[in-house]
C-alpha cells in the first residue's frame, strides 16, 4: 500500500511541476559546461524550462557558441511511442515568421517506412513488484528498452540544410547530434544538436528566430492505423451475425481511435540565441 502511494505521489508531483512551468520557453540560456549528448537529463538537474499541453513535453531550448540544442522528456506512453516512431521535428525559421516554408529542421529519430519500434512500459492498473525487488527490475527495463533503441534507431533526417543529405547517420561529421534514451522511472528523453552554422545563426549576433516543434511528423508519420484493417466477421450479443453496416462501423471507430493515439501534434515558439 505504501508503494502504491509512493506511485501516486510522485505523479501528482510531476503534474504539479508541469502546472509551475509555462507553455511555451520564456528565456535564452547557455547550455550546462559538462553537456553530453545521451538522452540523459542529468547535467540540466531534470529540470526544463517548459512543459508543452499540446505535445504533452517537457522541454528546453539552449545554446553554446557553437550549437544550438534541444532536450524534450515525457512520461507518457503514448507521446514517447510517436517520437520514437514518428520522430520530434524541430524546424527553424530565420525570418521569425510561423510557417515552416522555407524553414531548416531537424527530425530524430527516423524510421524507415514500415518499420515499427513499440514499447509498452506503462500498463495501467499494473501492481508494483515488491520493494526489494523494484529496483532490479526497473534497471533492467532500462537496460532492455536502450538496447531495443540502440539496435532500431539508426537515421536522423533534415530539411533545408545546405550540403547535408536528407537522411543522415545519428554518428556523422555533419554537425548534427542526437540521442534518445529510457530511465529508470520509464521515462524517454530525446536529445538534439545543430552546429549554428548549419542554420546561418550566430550567438554572437544574438540571432533571433522562430521555431516550430512538432511530434510525429512526416516525412513517415508513424500510424496506427495501419496495424487495424477492416473487419470481416463478427456476432452480436445474442449470437445473430454483425451485418456488413455494422463491421464498417466497428472499423471506423477502431482507425478513429487509433488515429487519435498516433495523432501529430507542435506548438510554435521564439528564442533569442545567448551570448
Amino acid at each position: 500500500m505504501k508503494k502504491i502511494t509512493s506511485l501516486l505521489l510522485s505523479a501528482l508531483a510531476l503534474q504539479v511541476s508541469a502546472q509551475k512551468l509555462p507553455n511555451v520557453q520564456q528565456i535564452s540560456l547557455r547550455v550546462p559546461a559538462n553537456i553530453k549528448m545521451d538522452g540523459k537529463a542529468t547535467e540540466w538537474g531534470d529540470k526544463f524550462q517548459a512543459y508543452n499541453i499540446a505535445t504533452e513535453l517537457y522541454y528546453t531550448i539552449a545554446n553554446d557558441s557553437k550549437k544550438l540544442y534541444l532536450i524534450a522528456k515525457t512520461d507518457d506512453q503514448k507521446v514517447f511511442n510517436n517520437i520514437i516512431n514518428g520522430g520530434i521535428r524541430i524546424n527553424i525559421q530565420k525570418a521569425n515568421n510561423k510557417t515552416d516554408a522555407g524553414a531548416l529542421g531537424v527530425k530524430y529519430p527516423y524510421l524507415e517506412k514500415g518499420k515499427l519500434v513499440l514499447f509498452t512500459l506503462n500498463k495501467k492498473g499494473e501492481i508494483p513488484p515488491p520493494k526489494e525487488l523494484a529496483d532490479h527490475i526497473a534497471d533492467s527495463v532500462m537496460t532492455a528498452s536502450n538496447k531495443k533503441l540502440a539496435t532500431n534507431i539508426k537515421w536522423i533526417y533534415t530539411n533545408g540544410l545546405a550540403g547535408v543529405d536528407s537522411i543522415l547517420a545519428i554518428y556523422n561529421d555533419r554537425g548534427i547530434e542526437a540521442a534518445g534514451a529510457f530511465d529508470v522511472k520509464k521515462s524517454y528523453t530525446c536529445e538534439l544538436a545543430i552546429d549554428l552554422k548549419l542554420l546561418g545563426l550566430s550567438a554572437e549576433n544574438a540571432s533571433k528566430f522562430a521555431y516550430h516543434i512538432t511530434v510525429n511528423a512526416e516525412p513517415n508519420k508513424f500510424s496506427m492505423a495501419q496495424f487495424f484493417g477492416p473487419i470481416t466477421g463478427g456476432t452480436n450479443a445474442d449470437g445473430s451475425p454483425m451485418s456488413q453496416a455494422q463491421m464498417d462501423a466497428v472499423t471506423q471507430n477502431m482507425q478513429k481511435t487509433a488515429n487519435d493515439i498516433s495523432a501529430t501534434t507542435d506548438f510554435w515558439g521564439e528564442y533569442t540565441l545567448a551570448k
